[in-house]
This record gives structure tokens, C-alpha cells and sequence, in this order.
């Protein structure tokens, strides 16, 4: 994670900032604005605390089962805007299509038959 961070941190205005707990007393000030989830939600027990949640935000999580994971529901407990992972899956897919094929992907399709069958297998 600090790796990443000190790579891409200059591509975000107040830079990248890894958290190294999720203890209350420990989070930087000011609150992230940003959560960005990497690790497998099946079976995670992790608790989110509220003052991770203090300032509007967004989160995103990379896993895609369950679709709602527990970082995506502890967000939305506290009204900030979410990202399933599933999502990141559609959009990653259409960027390939279109850099692939030099054409528009069908974005719409693409959403469609993913969620079909993504809704199919119970997620």
C-alpha cells in the first residue's frame, strides 16, 4: 500500500494517505474523502468506525461478492456515495472493449448481460 501510494500519490491533489488501522485515534485529520476497499469481502469481520465516516465521501470496493460488502454498508449507513466492485468490473470491461477494438463499447449491453448473469449466480 505505501508503495502504491508514494506512485500515484502525485496524481491526486492532497495525495495518497495509507491508513495504517482503522482505529478511531488514529485516522488523519481531516477524514479521508476517499475509501478505496482491496481485500477479499468473504467472510471479512472488520468494523468500520464512524469517524472514518465523519466528512461526505465515496467509497469503492474492489471485491464484487457479496456486492454489498461491509465497507460499501458502513458507507451507506453514513450517506456517503458507493462503488460495488461489480461496477469496476463493468467499466473495466468497457475500457478494454474500446481500447481493443478502436470502437465504442455498448455499454449498455455490456451492463446488462453482466448483471443478468451476475444477479443469476445469487450475488
Amino acid at each position: 500500500a505505501e508503495e502504491l501510494a508514494r506512485e500515484f500519490g502525485s496524481m491526486f491533489a492532497g495525495g495518497l494517505s495509507v491508513l495504517p488501522s482503522l482505529d478511531g485515534e488514529e485516522l488523519p485529520t481531516p477524514r479521508p474523502a476517499v475509501v478505496i476497499g482491496t481485500v477479499p469481502a468473504t467472510g471479512l469481520q472488520i468494523a468500520f468506525p464512524d469517524a472514518l465516516f465523519a466528512e461526505p465521501g465515496l467509497a469503492l470496493d474492489m471485491a464484487y461478492k457479496p456486492r454489498i460488502t461491509p465497507l460499501l454498508a458502513a458507507a451507506e449507513r453514513h450517506g456517503w456515495t458507493t462503488i460495488p466492485g461489480v461496477q469496476v468490473l463493468i467499466d473495466q470491461g468497457v475500457e478494454q472493449c474500446e481500447r481493443w477494438t478502436g470502437f465504442p463499447a455498448p455499454y449498455n449491453v455490456m451492463h446488462e448481460a453482466v448483471m443478468a448473469y451476475y444477479n443469476q449466480q445469487g450475488n
